[in-house]
Order: C-alpha cells, then sequence, then structure tokens
C-alpha cells in the first residue's frame, strides 16, 4: 500500500492491563461513500480479482505483519470464508435455516508479490474450494475434532444486500451495521472477523475480536492497518 502498516509491538499485551475486562466483542465500522465504492468495485475487476479476495487479502498482509512481521520471503496463512452449502446438497434456501459451513485454504504470499496478485489468487483459491464442496469436509473434519491452524483469519463479503426499503411505509433507514465474532469466551481464545456488505451503493464493513484475549490497542491497529489496505485499493490507479 502506499503507506506502511503499522508495525507490531511486542509489549501491546503489557502496555494494556485488561485481565479483568469480562470477555466482550469490541468493533470497528467503516464505510465508504459512493464513489469510492464503484472505484473499489471497479479496481476489483481490473486486477482480476473479487472483493472477497481483496478482503481476505487485506487481512493475510495484516496478520503477517502482526505476527510475522512480515520477514520471511514466504507467509503461509489458513483463510477462512463462511459460504452456503445448501447447493452441495440439494437443498434451497427456504430448506434449512443454518446452512453454512466454512471454505478454509493455506495460502502463502511471498515478499516480492503486490497486494493485488495476492487478492487474485486469494480469488482463484476460494472458487477452487467453492468447486471442490470443501464446506461439506470442513463439517467432517469439525466432527472430528480436526481443528484449525494457527495464525487463521475469518473474513465474509455478503455482497449487495437490499432490506426491501421500498416496500417499508413510514420508515427510513439511514444506517444498516452488520457484526459477528468470536465463538467461545475464553480469556486465551481470539476470535477476530469481518464482514463486509454493500447497501445504497456504499461498502460497509466492520473488523471485530474478542478481548481480552486481544488487547484494544492491538486490535484498534489491526483494524487501522485493515483500512490502510483497503484506502489502496479504492484509490489506486
Amino acid at each position: 500500500p502506499t503507506e506502511r502498516c503499522h508495525d507490531n509491538d511486542d509489549d501491546d499485551h503489557d502496555d494494556d492491563d485488561e485481565s479483568s475486562v469480562d470477555p466482550h466483542v469490541h468493533a470497528q465500522f467503516v464505510q465508504f461513500d459512493e464513489e469510492k465504492t464503484t472505484r473499489f468495485v471497479q479496481n476489483c475487476k481490473a486486477n482480476n480479482c473479487t472483493v472477497q479476495g481483496a478482503l481476505t487479502a487485506a487481512h493475510m498482509i495484516c496478520l503477517i505483519n502482526e505476527k510475522k512481521k512480515g520477514q520471511a520471503d514466504e507467509n503461509q496463512v489458513m483463510n477462512i470464508v463462511p459460504c452456503n452449502m445448501r447447493g452441495d446438497i440439494g437443498l434451497s434456501n427456504d430448506d434449512l435455516v443454518c446452512g453454512s459451513a466454512a471454505l478454509i485454504w493455506p495460502q502463502v504470499a511471498h515478499a516480492d508479490q503486490s497486494v493485488w496478485s495476492v487478492a487474485s489468487e486469494a480469488s482463484r483459491l476460494l472458487h477452487e474450494a467453492k468447486r471442490d464442496k470443501y464446506g461439506m469436509k470442513w463439517w467432517i473434519k469439525l466432527n472430528n475434532m480436526v481443528e484449525t491452524q494457527p495464525y487463521s483469519i475469518m473474513s465474509s463479503s455478503m455482497g449487495v444486500v437490499d432490506l426491501g426499503e421500498a416496500e417499508l411505509k413510514r420508515i427510513r433507514v439511514l444506517d444498516a451495521r452488520f457484526m459477528g465474532s468470536t465463538y467461545a469466551t475464553q480469556r486465551d481464545k481470539a476470535g477476530t472477523m469481518t464482514h463486509a456488505f454493500t447497501r445504497a451503493g456504499r461498502f460497509n464493513y466492520d473488523w471485530s475480536f474478542t478481548v481480552p484475549a486481544l488487547s484494544v490497542k492491538l486490535g484498534e491497529k489491526f483494524g487501522d492497518n485493515l483500512q490502510l489496505i483497503l484506502y489502496y485499493y479504492w484509490s489506486w490507479s
């Protein structure tokens, strides 16, 4: 990106004494205006990637910067994207209320790769995982207690969201936000998620994380780096 990600400080957890804080989810919300949203989507298409691929790549870079400090020539990250798997077993959306599973794939980012190259590869690997019905395989692994590898990230681009506002009477929707995060509340289990969607021509996303597994300082710095990369996406020319 045009600006360097903020470096990791080894004493992030020491600076924030949050040992007595009850476990909770902390989140940052960001919204692009219509012009930035249009440029973001156009730039993704020009670089052969989806919005989901761009979001995944941004997370990969932030995680490498934070956990591995980007010092290695190759850095592997486990990417996680929730998907609708109803079609894999012949069900429609009306047949099953809960029908999602994770697509999980390892991806290596090389030091000489561009941001767009990482995003394009993420898009390709995601489509391959969807084609191979990896969501069903994820459930099999989960039932057999196979845990995901460390340094994993979850992000979800839900596409264009329509709240049916044209049918609403006497109600005007001024803003819409979505947040989801941790599956557990253990103090030593850090849960992080990013959810994104486009509504009324505006791209929205939230970055959420668990406290005290991650300190507020550490989580907010990760979120700031994520914003830098997303800024690069729409401003690229």
